[in-house]
């Protein structure tokens, strides 16, 4: 009856409900949220282990799905850290407004061992409330390392921490540094630990003992170089660093280079070091001044020989020849010429070195008047020899008619000499010239209007020409041999020379009466 009696009433109600809806306008349905928010822990775990002393990152993560509905969301949460019913460390958040979702981060350090309860609840707008959640770690004692430190002479110096017995938790990084006494320094580390650096690190991964190392101070000096005049050159060490002034350790010894600078040349050593050579092995055992004394070189000076002859600075030479024969001759500061170069209207034509000698040759293209100048170089530079005005023009119409000339020379003068029939000659004339060294010297070619390297020259004079012979000198050892060949393979044909000179000489002298 209790049942049916509760039946009929509903039904009574729906009526009355269904009545009055035909008569009023609809109303607008109201939503409730009736959803609490959800807590999720992230870190630590329930029942994990953390040590004392160590920082611990708890982690908590609140979401609410109800927040879609309006006046709902998140709004309140808080986490705490709980020690026999003390809150020991708490993080709170209030007025959200209503966020789906919130991550509580709240730092903690174990302070003893033991258990503890971490808790979290939260609140939403509409004043759910997520049921307490709790989880519990064990806080214990951390593994531990033994660092102990010592040093070799408590009186030379100490440490940063002292030395002694250190506890530390297993993992740390534990910086230690060496402090030496007045008067020491420190050289190193021994045991667990090395290195020369006075501050280091020691990761306590198991117990570790180590030692700092002092050692007294030895005396120091300064060393000061210097060089005269100044800005003529530099003082290097072993290693090719440039060397001024230096504080070193007594009886340090050094090896110590002058190196001249450009036109200077090294003289000697003055100060705490003597010596004329460039390099010196000094030892440091007071205070120790050296200088290293230069001087300037003379700039290179020389004389200059065109076919032989020598020439002024400045003059002008006629040519009998188009071949040009150079040779210069150094008379100062030799040794820093790095080359002589001959120009003639703007050709450069550079001279080779040969023995104390620079040589080289040219052929002119023809008659007519040529600018030249020579030139040489060294460190600081060019340095002009000479400069000369050239002039090459045949002379044959001034000779008689159906005559040429042959003019013959040898290059450098008193070198050598030349044997044979040349001067002025009938046109067509075969002529055959030998040339002869002087002692000390040999035969090298043939220049001018003709050209060989054999000492025999044969040619046909049908022109006026400019013959020379070129001998350079030679050491006299070679010499002597070179003279002995020469003189086996040609005395006979200058012997046949004379005789037939002088057998032409006798019947000339007897066609005359004589």
């Amino acid at each position: 009856m209790k049942g049916s009696s509760v039946l009929a009433a509903l039904g009574i109600a729906l009526l009355a409900c269904s009545a009055l809806a035909a008569t009023v306008a609809p109303l607008a349905v109201v939503v409730v949220d009736t959803r609490p928010p959800s807590i999720t822990f992230v870190s630590p775990e329930n029942n994990s282990t953390v040590y004392v002393g160590d920082t611990v990152t708890i982690r908590v993560k609140f979401e609410d799905a109800g927040f879609e509905y309006a006046g709902s969301g998140l709004d309140d949460v808080y986490v705490r850290v709980w020690d026999d019913g003390n809150n020991v460390a708490s993080y709170v958040k209030e007025n959200l407004g209503g966020v789906s979702s919130h991550e509580a981060v709240l730092t903690w350090t174990p302070s003893s061992e033991g258990t503890y309860r971490i808790a979290a609840v939260a609140y939403d707008l509409a004043q759910n409330m997520a049921p307490l959640k709790a989880i519990y770690v064990r806080a214990g004692k951390a593994p531990t390392c033994i660092l102990r430190i010592s040093v070799n002479n408590p009186s030379w110096g100490t440490t940063r921490p002292d030395p002694g017995r250190h506890e530390y938790v297993q993992g740390r990084q534990v910086p230690v540094t060496a402090e030496p006494s007045e008067g020491y320094r420190f050289v190193g580390w021994s045991g667990d630990a090395s290195g020369a650096s006075a501050s280091i690190t020691i990761t306590m991964d198991r117990d570790k003992s180590i030692t700092a190392n002092f050692e007294e101070k030895p005396q120091t000096y300064t060393l000061s170089v210097s060089v005269s005049p100044a800005g003529s050159g530099t003082v290097v060490d072993e290693k090719g660093r440039t060397v001024t002034t230096m504080t070193v350790e007594a009886g340090t010894s050094l090896l110590l280079t002058a190196k001249p600078g450009a036109g200077y040349e090294f003289l000697y050593w003055s100060g705490d070091a003597s010596s004329t050579s460039a390099t010196v092995q000094v030892t440091v055992t007071k205070d120790t001044y050296v200088t290293a004394n230069f001087r300037e070189v003379q700039a290179p000076a020389g004389t200059f020989l065109l076919n032989g002859q020598t020439v002024s600075a400045s003059s002008t030479v006629r040519l009998a020849t188009t071949s040009l024969d150079f040779r210069f001759v150094p008379t100062q500061s030799a040794e820093y010429i790095t080359g002589v170069t001959v120009t003639i209207d703007g050709a450069r034509i550079p001279m080779t070195k040969s023995g104390e000698q620079w040589v080289g040759s040219h052929t002119l293209p023809g008659e007519g008047t040529y600018r030249m100048s020579v030139s040489l170089t060294w460190a600081r530079g060019e340095v002009p020899v000479c400069s000369l005005s050239l002039s090459y023009q045949r002379h044959e119409e001034n000779n008689p008619p159906g005559k040429v000339n042959v003019s013959v020379s040898v290059s450098p003068a008193n070198s050598g000499s030349v044997v044979g029939k040349y001067g002025m000659l009938d046109k067509g004339t075969l002529v055959e010239l030998q040339a002869f060294p002087n002692e000390g010297y040999r035969f090298v070619r043939w220049v001018g209007d003709a050209s060989g390297t054999d000492p025999k020259l044969v040619f046909v004079a049908d022109r006026d020409m400019d013959v020379q012979a070129v001998f350079e000198p030679v050491p006299e050892e070679q010499w002597k041999q070179e003279a002995k060949t020469f003189t086996a393979r040609y005395l006979p044909l200058g012997l046949a020379v004379l005789g037939a000179i002088s057998l032409g000489l006798s019947f000339f002298l007897r066609a005359k009466g004589r």
